[in-house]
């Protein structure tokens, strides 16, 4: 009977510990967030004509939703680059649109700032076109519509009021798609962008 007695006070006073200690971890808020990001400076690694890695830089636009944890970004790019001479070049223009699904590893707010560490999984498509142009006369060839993907990682923080706030993100990414060299391809994007609070 000692035994029980001893045992059902144990029970209380952890029961009583955990829902102390409950008590003071403070759950984040819901935090919902509409974002335009038209300030993109990206840049992407491929392999040339010369067989070495030259960098890339998209013009890219975005549109996402932040929800707690979770956010969903829409973002469009695209990039043209030429080699050759007078007498004959070839232009390549690129374009690709993704849907990112991120998820927020790490999460911390004071006062109007939000900071988050993340990673992101992505699905969409991209286009090429190749203009091959010799002796003034040109001729263009298009890939069509085909399936990419990407993986990321990276860190963004808001700073936000009443009405509205700016944020920044800083995020490293892998591309992968059928004809890319490499496959995937690695770059870096640093993101500047104008949030709404919902």
């Amino acid at each position: 009977m000692k035994l029980l007695i001893a045992f059902l006070i144990l029970t209380v006073s952890w029961g009583a510990g955990a829902q102390e200690s409950r008590m003071k971890i403070k759950a984040e808020d819901p935090v919902s967030l509409l974002a335009l990001y038209p300030l993109t400076y990206e840049m992407r690694y491929e392999r040339g004509n010369s067989q070495d890695l030259e960098s890339r830089q998209p013009v890219n636009f975005g549109l996402g939703y932040h929800r707690s944890r979770y956010s969903v970004l829409f973002e469009y790019s695209h990039f043209s680059d030429e080699s050759g001479n007078g007498t004959s070049s070839v232009e390549r223009k690129h374009q690709d649109l993704l849907m990112w699904g991120r998820y927020n590893l790490v999460a911390g707010t004071d006062e109007h700032m939000r900071g988050i560490v993340y990673l992101g999984a992505g699905v969409g498509g991209y286009e090429e076109e190749v203009i091959t142009t010799f002796m003034g006369s040109s001729r263009s060839d298009k890939t069509g519509m085909k399936v990419m993907g990407g993986a990321a990682a990276g860190l963004e923080l808001f700073m936000t009021g009443h009405y509205g706030g700016v944020s920044a993100a800083l995020e490293g990414r892998a591309l992968m798609g059928p004809d890319f060299d490499p496959n995937p391809v690695f770059g870096v994007a640093l993101r500047l962008g104008l949030v709404l609070p919902l």
